[in-house]
């Protein structure tokens, strides 16, 4: 009898335990969650906003929760890529540029919203990349004539440059700036 009083006792006490575990790795396990999709849905919005650095502290915070998370993983991936992108861009690596923007846009299982905006930057990026050796060649061209006194055929040259829509964009600056420096 004395027995069956101790194992009762102790099986009483295992159960108390077990819950008392199992309720407390359910609890942690919850709030993990709940943390890890308050950090992704921060960077969600911050990407929308254009806020890449700060997107990619909430990625990275979603990763401290779930270190082996792909999808977190693969839009801090992006997001790297694309700011690199966007440097290069603004550096005049405008191939460079593209190449990054082109490698955010190929991902699958990533931010759909940088995905659209890097396909955006690399169609737009490969035009410009078209435009500006087209300009450059009509500036060399109109650089010779000018050097050998050929100042109509020169300018008929620029105004190829100087007459384009977009000419005015950061990407043809320098080109734009020639141009009007020779005319």
């Amino acid at each position: 009898m004395r027995l069956l009083k101790r194992w009762a006792w102790w099986t009483i006490v295992g159960i108390v335990l077990a819950v008392f575990f199992v309720g407390y790795g359910y609890t942690r396990k919850a709030e993990t969650q709940k943390y890890y999709n308050q950090a992704i849905e921060a960077g969600k919005q911050s990407i929308r906003d254009g806020n890449y650095d700060a997107a990619r502290l909430s990625y990275r915070d979603a990763l401290k929760k779930k270190p082996n998370d792909d999808f977190a993983t693969t839009v801090v991936d992006q997001l790297t890529d694309y700011q690199r992108g966007m440097k290069d861009m603004n550096n005049g690596k405008y191939a460079d540029a593209c190449q990054k923007f082109q490698r955010v846009a190929n991902v699958d299982s990533g931010s759909s919203l940088l995905v659209q905006r890097s396909s955006g930057l690399a169609t737009e990026l490969k035009e410009a990349i078209k435009e500006r050796k087209i300009f450059l060649k009509a500036y060399r061209k109109a650089k010779t004539l000018s050097e050998n006194y050929e100042y109509t055929a020169s300018n008929t040259k620029l105004a190829v440059i100087l007459g384009y829509g977009s000419i005015n964009e950061s990407y043809y600056r320098d080109v734009y700036n020639n141009a009007k420096k020779l005319k």
